[in-house]
């Protein structure tokens, strides 16, 4: 019901206009025929206006279809990064994160990550420029991390368009912040 009581309400207001107008007007044809015309065109202007913000919503659907959401996670065999958006993900790649002397590096671009699929990635840790063994690697993991560290993962979708999103590795936790595009 209640999707057709915006179109029961427009057509009564509608008639009540209409029927306002013919008796405001009475025997005078040009009267009548203006306020009719004046009536249609604000229909016709609500109507642009409501068919403007349906366009605006099948936008947005459309663009959360096809947008990839990124993640970073210690898998089993390693490090791993899986895309569980909707869409594919194009040039996937993690910026280098710097904390005091040591620099993470992930020197791997994934040209191209479909829909729930994981793939191993590379990490590497630098210490005063040298790098060293793996095993270091468990700073990235939330359960041996000592403090947060925002990871800045970078992708695009299957139309070209950029995103950014910030995965934060605390201690105990996983989060994300700011998916941009």
């Amino acid at each position: 019901m209640t999707k057709y009581l915006s179109l029961i309400v427009s057509l009564l207001v509608y008639t009540a206009a209409m029927i306002g107008g013919y008796l405001y007007c009475t025997g005078k044809y040009d009267a009548i025929s203006a306020w009719a015309i004046i009536v249609t065109g604000a229909v016709v202007i609500w109507y642009t206006w409501e068919t403007m913000q349906l366009r605006r919503e099948a936008f947005s659907q459309r663009e959360m279809q096809l947008r990839p959401f990124i993640t970073f996670y210690k898998g089993d065999s390693g490090y791993v990064i899986e895309n569980i958006g909707h869409g594919v993900a194009l040039d996937v790649y993690i910026d280098t994160v710097k904390l005091d002397d040591t620099e993470i590096r992930f020197p791997q671009r994934i040209p191209i990550l479909k829909q729930n699929i994981v793939l191993p990635f590379q990490t590497e840790i630098y210490i005063n420029g040298k790098r060293i063994d793996e095993i270091f690697t468990a700073i990235l993991d939330h359960r041996y991390t000592v403090s947060d560290i925002n990871l800045n993962i970078q992708f695009s979708n299957i139309e070209g368009k950029r995103y950014s999103l910030v995965e934060i590795i605390s201690p105990k936790m996983l989060s994300l912040r700011g998916f941009k595009p």
